[in-house]
Order: C-alpha cells, then sequence, then structure tokens
C-alpha cells in the first residue's frame, strides 16, 4: 500500500500553507482584535483594493451637528446646518521577507524540521510587522497628551508617577470634554474606550496599585475566569486594559532626564484605518536544480492614525513613568 505524500514544493502544498497563512496570522496580530469593517470599530478595516486597482483610499468623516436648530414656527429653511466633513488618506505598500535554506545536506544533519521553523518564523514576522506598524502609527506624534499626577511634559514627571487607574480616570473624563470628543465604541450595552500600555506599566498598575487588585477581586467574576488569573487584564470604567510590548518607551524624562517613561495611548472610535491591498500571501520556490528551497510571505497594506485638521481624531496619548522590569528598577 503507498502513502500519498504531499511533498514541500506541491502546488498543493504550497495552497494549503497559503491558506494556513491568511486564516492564522490575524490571530497573531495583537491589533486584530480591535479591528473591523464599519466605523463602530476602533480600528476600520478596508478592503475595497482587494478587489479594485488602486493604492490610495480617501476616506472622510462628518462630525456631530452642533446647531440649536428652530424653535417652534421659526423658519428652518434658509437656517440648515451645514456639517462639518473632513478627510484623510491611506496609501498602500508592499512588505516582504525570505528564508532561503541551504541545501538538503544542511537539512540532513538538523535534529529539527528546517523548513517548518522558516515557515514559522515567517508566519510570525509578518504578524509582528503589521502589529508593529499600527503601534509605531498610533503612538508617534500625538497632538493631545495626557500626564500621570500633575505634570504637564515628562520633564515634570517624577519617580511616583507611575501608570495606574487614576491616569484611565482621567483619560475616561478628559474624552467627553475634548473637542472632538473620543467617541466610545459600542458593544451590546456597553459604551467601551481601550488603553493599550506596556507591560512594565501593566506591572505597576497589578503590583502597585491596591485599587486594581480589590476592584478585579470584588467587581469581577469569581473563579478561574476572573481576569486576576488569566491574562486578560480586565476593564475599568468601561475601557479595555491591555498591554503590549511594542508599545515606545523612554528612559530620559523626569528633571534630571533620567527616569524610565512609557508612551502609552487611549483609543476612541475610528482611532486609525487599516487598508489591506493583498492579504498575506505565500510563495515556495526551488533553486539548485531542487536541491535548495526557499519561502517568501508578504502582504500589501497600510495602516494610519486618523487625524483630522492636524488634530488626532481619537487617540489620546498617556505618559506615565514605568518600572524598569528588566533591570529591577
Amino acid at each position: 500500500m503507498a502513502d500519498w505524500n504531499v511533498a514541500t514544493g506541491n502546488a498543493l502544498a504550497a495552497q494549503i500553507w497559503a491558506k494556513e497563512l491568511i486564516l492564522e496570522t490575524p490571530d497573531m496580530i495583537m491589533w486584530s482584535k480591535f479591528m473591523g469593517e464599519g466605523p463602530n470599530n476602533f480600528i476600520v478595516t478596508k478592503r475595497e483594493l482587494l478587489k479594485e486597482q488602486g493604492d490610495t483610499i480617501t476616506f472622510g468623516l462628518a462630525r456631530k451637528l452642533t446647531g440649536a436648530g428652530v424653535q417652534d414656527d421659526s423658519a428652518l429653511e434658509g437656517n440648515e446646518e451645514v456639517p462639518d466633513t473632513y478627510s484623510d488618506t491611506v496609501v498602500l505598500a508592499q512588505w516582504r521577507n525570505a528564508v532561503r535554506l541551504q541545501g538538503a545536506m544542511s537539512e540532513q544533519r538538523s535534529s529539527y524540521s528546517q523548513r517548518d521553523t522558516a515557515k514559522e518564523l515567517l508566519k510570525m514576522w509578518m504578524a509582528e510587522k503589521i502589529d508593529g506598524d499600527i503601534t509605531v502609527d498610533m503612538t508617534t506624534s500625538p497632538t493631545r497628551v495626557l500626564y500621570q499626577g500633575t505634570a504637564t511634559g515628562t520633564d515634570e514627571l517624577t519617580a511616583s508617577d507611575l501608570f495606574d487607574l487614576n491616569l484611565i480616570n482621567k483619560a475616561k473624563s478628559l474624552s467627553r470634554t475634548l473637542a472632538p470628543k473620543i467617541v466610545p465604541v459600542q458593544r451590546g450595552n456597553r459604551k467601551l474606550h481601550l488603553a493599550v500600555f506596556h507591560p512594565d506599566c501593566e506591572y505597576d498598575m497589578q503590583v502597585e496599585s491596591a485599587v486594581w487588585a480589590e476592584a478585579q477581586l470584588q467587581a469581577q467574576s469569581r473563579g478561574d475566569d476572573n481576569p486576576m488569573w488569566t491574562d486578560a487584564l480586565g476593564f475599568w470604567r468601561n475601557t479595555i486594559l491591555t498591554s503590549f510590548e511594542n508599545i515606545p518607551t523612554a528612559s530620559t524624562w523626569g528633571a534630571g532626564s533620567n527616569l524610565n517613561g512609557s508612551e502609552n495611548i487611549f483609543v476612541g472610535r475610528q482611532a486609525g484605518c487599516f487598508a489591506w491591498g493583498k492579504e498575506p500571501f505565500w510563495v515556495e520556490k526551488e533553486f539548485d536544480f531542487g536541491n535548495k528551497v526557499g519561502y517568501a510571505v508578504g502582504a500589501i497594506y497600510d495602516h494610519t492614525k486618523v487625524v483630522f485638521e492636524s488634530e488626532d481624531h481619537a487617540v489620546l496619548a498617556l505618559r506615565s513613568i514605568r518600572t524598569n522590569v528588566a533591570e529591577g528598577a
């Protein structure tokens, strides 16, 4: 009896891996859980250019009407309100990476599958590339910044200005009074914002903040699904709390330029726009009469933080000092 073997290089093998790449890569992208089509998302996903030619999508925003309207039988005709509309663009680019193996003899010496390892590493690279690009966009050149404690700049932060729930409280309250407001995303009956901060700040919040520990024990469900016992961080004032290692950090804050800081963010509805031109794709190629094999991964996409009239639409930067866990200081 003969076994049916689908060898590397077989067209069917490439198709199977390409399908797995498309299905699995989104699960590896941190931001994917906060992305979706339609305006009621933290990051709005655009797919128009998957089916059409072009490299640019221009998207618009109409802000809420602010006029008083007319009363009773006062004339409405001639007193109509003109909506404030703005636009921004996202421009696609292609990103690729590849691994080529040395050859059949090199593979023979290995105690592991170089081919499977190369595929997994490229899949991870693609996910981290997308995550990194989104994070850079969302944290770079903020137009609205909130500082921990009473500081009004990074040079005024002190060693005691560690990230805690008071900063989330301030951001939540400020989100309703800013112009424009940072509007929450609607999920069922809940109106949610999102806070993304560095793991060092997660440590400060969980270890240093007695308020956080008490809130999770008393306000969350008891048992194994309580966020205290899982990787989930939970909610605070209808704000999703999550940590991410790509959040930028600093080591020169404070009056003495010697304190470790973190450039965290507070996010609302339509904070970013992500556009696909071509979803993650996979290429296998043989070299040297089949002795060598190479793998390539790529995608065509772009992301932009939504900015209208030179103002971040739904991102508020949160600056705080952090414990440098890596150095134990």
